[in-house]
């Protein structure tokens, strides 16, 4: 009899503490809306907790609740496997301890003011829209960042695999040393004054409304730029393979030559004296500047003016330009005496001349030109001139 007693009350142990176990294994889940979540897409929860050990568990990878309106993700550290994760437009001020297999975060439009360590599996980081002051280190597998809107003010180093960066919107006066890798930069609407040097592989360059008044060299690979909005009083040789630039609102008295590859330019607001050839532009906003003339109408479908109500720079002028190509000297001559000035231009825009016009015949000194292509500039009470001339 006592021995069967014992066998009962062995028994009723270990079913009590199997019991107990299993209830300890289970995880809280504080917030009511991520509940609600994992009760629609997962399963596993026993009342207001979660089975760790639920195979909806095991097998989850992909998770994603924007606009679940969820304050705490307190509890998602069961998602072992997870490796995507969506928590965009919800209302978490802060993040728990991220999945080790997770190689793609959104949690932009809430109200982060910090994130928690970064895994070293993650490749994508979409942290826009919140109150972020300072970014945790990236890891060195990380080839896209988006933390634009926030409140930073510098970032931290960014690994040589970044392909992708967009930080506008934040009050950041510097950037850090650009990875080679990058393609793709978007840092509008901050607080810079430079840039730093740009990588040859980058393809798209987005900088408008900052405080820059210069500009590093431009790689060959670029087909987009917009620089609008800043305090430029020139650009960087264009490279050719660019396509579109909009550099409106800033300080510019000239462009530099175009490539033949450009077929956008939007240079309005500047106090632009004349426009060089337009190649290939067929889309053109010049509104706002001291453009009097122009150099030709190219392919232009549509601008702003209408590119028809300029005329064409050449007029009724005679001018007569010996030698060109030139080596030491330049020497012009004009048909008869006109009231007005010549400039002269390098391939960059700048003006290298400015003078009035004294007489019909000019001779100018070029020793000290670089050798190179360069506008003249002649303009009169009866129009403007405008040519190429180059300097072997």
């Amino acid at each position: 009899m006592k021995s069967i007693l014992r066998k009962v009350i062995l028994v009723l142990s270990l079913a009590f503490g199997l019991q107990t176990n299993v209830k300890a294994q289970l995880v809280y889940i504080p917030d009511p809306n991520f509940r609600s979540w994992l009760n629609a897409f997962v399963g596993c929860m026993v009342g207001d907790s979660i089975d760790p050990a639920c195979p909806g568990v095991l097998n989850t990878k992909h998770m994603n609740m924007n606009f679940w309106n969820i304050s705490n993700l307190s509890g998602i550290e069961v998602f072992v496997n997870d490796t995507l994760l969506r928590c965009s437009f919800n209302n978490l001020v802060s993040l728990p301890a991220l999945s080790n297999s997770l190689t793609y975060l959104e949690c932009g439009e809430n109200q982060l003011t910090s994130l928690p360590a970064l895994p070293s599996s993650l490749e994508s980081l979409f942290c826009s829209g919140n109150q972020l002051t300072v970014l945790p280190s990236l890891p060195s597998s990380l080839t896209i960042l988006g933390c634009s809107g926030n409140q930073l003010t510098e970032l931290p180093s960014l690994p040589s695999s970044l392909a992708i960066l967009g930080c506008s919107e934040n009050p950041l006066i510097g950037l850090p040393s650009l990875p080679k890798s990058l393609t793709f930069l978007m840092c509008a609407e901050s607080q810079l004054t430079s840039l730093p040097t740009l990588p040859q592989s980058l393809e798209f360059l987005n900088c408008p409304d900052n405080q820059l008044t210069s500009l590093p060299i431009l790689p060959n690979s670029l087909t987009e730029f917009v620089c609008r909005g800043n305090l430029l009083t020139k650009l960087p040789t264009l490279p050719s393979s660019l396509s579109r630039l909009e550099c409106e609102f800033n300080q510019l008295t000239s462009l530099p030559l175009l490539p033949d590859s450009l077929v956008t330019l939007f240079c309005s607001s500047n106090p632009i004296k004349y426009l060089p050839d337009l190649n290939n532009v067929t889309f053109l906003d010049f509104e706002n500047t001291l453009v009097e003339c122009l150099p030709n109408y190219g392919i232009v479908i549509r601008s702003s003016p209408l590119i028809t109500s300029i005329p064409i720079c050449d007029n009724d002028i005679n001018i007569d330009i010996q030698p060109n190509p030139f080596i030491s000297e330049l020497k012009i001559k004009l048909d008869k005496d006109y009231s007005g000035e010549f400039e002269v231009y390098n391939s960059l825009g700048e003006i290298i001349i400015s003078e009035k016009l004294q007489g019909r015949n000019i001779s100018l000194s070029t020793i000290n030109w670089n050798a190179g292509m360069y506008i003249l500039k002649v303009a009169t009470n009866d129009g403007v001139v405008v040519k190429k001339v180059v300097k072997r």
